[in-house]
């Protein structure tokens, strides 16, 4: 597998998305190139669905003075 075929698949196989076979393709290629395992410590650290990175539930007071902001551009 490329790097560039890796970098693609890394993020999918960080979220569990590939199948096994892909997996394995993914998991033998990490084995033996740094610069992709840097890639995958990167997007392991900034993947939200990994924890790392928690997801913050948006209220609706976080969007009514954003949506009343869009609306009001659009009577100007």
């Amino acid at each position: 597998m490329r790097c560039s075929n890796a970098r693609t698949r890394i993020v999918a196989w960080l979220d569990g998305e590939l199948s096994p076979a892909e997996s394995e393709i993914v998991e033998q290629h990490l084995a033996n190139c740094a610069r992709c395992t840097s890639y995958k410590t990167l997007m392991e650290a900034t993947n939200p669905s990994k924890g790392a990175a928690p997801r913050e539930e948006l209220t609706e007071s976080h969007w009514t003075p954003m949506h009343d902001s869009v609306m009001s551009a659009f009577d100007e």
